[in-house]
């Protein structure tokens, strides 16, 4: 018994997806859009906003400002999350195109390629990991900004004179998409920043009696169940065999893992500026880990409803739901190869920069 305790306290957020996955595969009506719980309202606006509260009352306001002005993490991410990715699956896309492959599943992996990183695990995980949480934040919410006006430009893109392009004139509701980025992040953060200031006694009492981080991870699997209740409510996943779904699985871990060591590559690195023995700073290990969350990361919250969005018509629709699944399916190999690099980056970031600095001497 207290071995099986031990191992369900070292893994349980792992083991906690896996629940959540599979009872909002028997049980979708409770966490679907519109279900008992109004998850559209309950969790969208209560858990999210729990999550940057969280946050707000963690942070100090001077590291926050601090990671606005990291300009060179920022360009690495965005230009990452916006530009690489995208052209990476359009190069691999188009060659697999020329196979069996089912051509819609590959535009939904396009599609995928498109949207902008995703918030809440971002920040929960480089948390959890000591990295360098105001960092992630303030580029998991910058990212998802760009992204409402950008994503939808990089889909018509990416499928221009394909059988799944969009069709048709589509508006995004811009005002809407704003508000909500407001009220579920910005104003969280603002409250929990003005309320660690007033109150910084409290908070540490708090702190001393409730453990954050875990708080944080439990939210974030509750947003899972949710998107998962959708999902299985929706029968998205019921027109796709077992073997594309592995296939689909596969090359987007492929290529989750290939970006995740090129963005470490990239932070890591050192390079001499000239002859002179001047270097270019690699980025600190607490930056490293934001990097690595934020820039292979994609957005469930911002991709499906540009998905619905953009397919909005009746033909649309029903190719909507293939359009969805890759980027589910990536939605789960991120969470869990996530909750997998937590460990090892949580002990990475404790051995400090002694290797480094040794290797540098």
């Amino acid at each position: 018994k207290a071995k099986a305790w031990d191992i369900w306290m070292k893994n349980w957020f792992l083991l906690g997806l896996i629940v959540v996955i599979i009872l909002a595969r028997y049980f979708p009506g409770w966490g679907r859009t519109g279900g008992p719980i109004r998850p559209e309202y309950s969790v969208k606006y209560g858990i999210t906003s729990c999550i940057f509260l969280l946050s707000g009352l963690s942070l100090k306001t001077r590291d926050l400002l601090v990671s606005a002005m990291n300009y060179r993490a920022h360009l690495m991410v965005q230009i990452t999350s916006f530009v690489i990715i995208p052209l990476f699956v359009k190069a691999i896309t188009s060659l697999l195109g020329l196979t069996s492959l089912n051509a819609k599943l590959l535009a939904g992996m396009a599609v995928t390629s498109a949207t902008p990183t995703t918030i809440s695990s971002n920040v929960v995980m480089t948390a959890n990991s000591n990295g360098n949480e105001s960092l992630a934040l303030f580029n998991a919410a910058f990212g998802n900004l760009l992204g409402v006006f950008i994503s939808p430009l990089i889909v018509l893109i990416l499928l221009h004179s394909t059988p799944e392009t969009p069709s048709g004139q589509h508006g995004l509701d811009y005002a809407t998409i704003l508000r909500d980025l407001g009220t579920t992040i910005l104003v969280p953060i603002v409250v929990g920043q003005i309320y660690l200031y007033y109150f910084p006694k409290s908070i540490a009492w708090a702190k001393s009696k409730v453990h954050f981080p875990t708080l944080n991870s439990s939210c974030l699997l509750i947003l899972v169940w949710t998107v998962f209740c959708d999902a299985f409510h929706n029968n998205t996943f019921s027109s796709v065999s077992a073997g594309e779904i592995i296939a689909i699985g596969a090359l987007q871990g492929v290529i989750f893992w290939i970006m995740t060591f090129f963005l470490g590559f990239l932070a890591r690195l050192s390079l001499p500026r000239n002859k002179v023995q001047t270097f270019f700073e690699p980025m600190s290990k607490e930056d490293t880990v934001a990097i690595l969350f934020c820039g292979g990361t994609k957005s469930v919250a911002m991709g499906i409803p540009m998905i619905k969005i953009l397919y909005s018509s009746s033909a649309g629709s029903q190719l909507a739901g293939l359009l969805a699944t890759p980027l589910l399916i990536y939605h789960v190999e991120q969470l869990f190869s996530g909750a997998f690099m937590v460990g090892w980056l949580k002990k990475w970031v404790g051995r400090g920069e002694e290797t480094l600095q040794s290797f540098e001497k």
